[in-house]
């Protein structure tokens, strides 16, 4: 079980990223690498802050032969949430 905690997204410009970027792009599964070059952030940032966003129960994760793609928690409450902040439908 997560508890979510907003504080764990909103204290960082790349969580903000990651996860604009996963909003506005509904149902899309990417990797640390792509997902670093699309919001222009450090690779390793940005897998620090994917298995962060993941462990607070908003993005799910799955291993995909040598990597790990990362998509949205549809089925976490605060994602609704996050819609309605960012303008998503």
């Amino acid at each position: 079980m997560y508890v979510f905690d907003i504080a764990t997204v909103i204290t960082s410009k790349t969580r903000l990223s990651i996860l604009d970027l996963f909003l506005k792009t509904n149902g899309l599964e990417l990797g640390i690498r792509e997902t670093s070059r699309r919001i222009k952030a450090n690779p390793m940032l940005t897998r620090i802050e994917l298995m962060r966003l993941e462990k607070s129960g908003l993005f799910n994760s799955r291993k995909v032969a040598n990597s790990v793609q990362y998509s949205l928690n549809e089925d976490c409450e605060a994602t609704a949430l996050f819609k309605k902040l960012f303008g998503v439908n």
